[in-house]
């Protein structure tokens, strides 16, 4: 059986039994991303996403083409319509997109993926299908922090501090400005006594804050990183000692 198979993260792709699919319009695509996240819609809604500049029974003509269209490229059983009014797509014929992953499991999807939602996908003349897109990399990009959070939480409670330092560096990556992330990370890099990361990862957080947002970091960050320099220094003291020590018992010895 052919299966349909969807990327909507990065570049968004669709493809038909293992064969990419080339639509000549972009909403087209739109009508099919659109589903696959929300599921059941009526043909109404879908009409006025895509064709809202345009009177209602020229939209509804437009979202009756487009179907037709893409049963024709695709499969005449894509789409599942259980009233009039409402339209979905057939479930039995869609293998895999890459929200499933992301809810299943969010270290594997991002390892895999890059990129935003339908990254420069674009509608002419379809301003509330826009709006939608750009509400949905809001509402996913808080289920990848939320989860990764989740995750963090549950690593260090364990004290699986490596795999905690990864799922940290994976949220900085999607949330830049996190500053939470930044001390977190800081604080494990204390624990492991890795002095030198902690300082790294503090010029590196007060660097970006100050070129792009022109602030620096909170006090609760600077304590981290004051705290952690007097240690590396009491250290780095403590190494000169026992190395003049050892120095002056071998003139001693001589």
């Amino acid at each position: 059986m052919c299966m349909l198979r969807v990327v909507m993260f990065g570049t968004p792709a669709i493809y038909w039994n293992d064969n990419k699919v080339f639509f000549p319009f972009a909403k087209m695509e739109a009508v099919l991303y659109y589903l696959l996240v929300e599921g059941e819609c009526t043909r109404d809604k879908l009409a006025m996403l895509l064709w809202g500049e345009k009177a209602d029974q020229d939209a509804k003509k437009n979202l009756r083409n487009t179907i037709y269209s893409i049963k024709k490229m695709i499969s005449p059983e894509l789409f599942i319509t259980p009233t009039r009014k409402m339209i979905s797509l057939n479930n039995k014929l869609i293998y895999a997109t890459d929200i499933e992953l992301l809810n299943t499991d969010v270290q594997d999807f991002l390892q895999k993926q890059s990129g935003e939602f339908l990254e420069n996908f674009y509608c002419k003349d379809a301003e509330l299908f826009d709006d939608w897109v750009m509400g949905k990399r809001l509402e996913f990009k808080e289920i990848m922090i939320t989860r990764l959070t989740s995750g963090i939480l549950n690593f260090i409670h364990n004290k699986q501090y490596t795999d905690a330092k990864k799922h940290i560096k994976q949220l900085i990556k999607i949330d830049e400005y996190n500053e939470s992330a930044y001390r977190l990370l800081m604080k494990i890099y204390e624990r492991e006594e890795a002095f030198y990361k902690v300082t790294e990862t503090y010029h590196k957080l007060e660097k970006k804050w100050a070129d792009e947002l022109n602030l620096c970091p909170s006090n609760k960050t600077k304590e981290i990183y004051a705290r952690v320099a007097q240690q590396h220094k009491q250290r780095l003291d403590a190494l000169e000692h026992i190395t003049k020590f050892a120095r002056d018992l071998t003139i001693i010895w001589r």
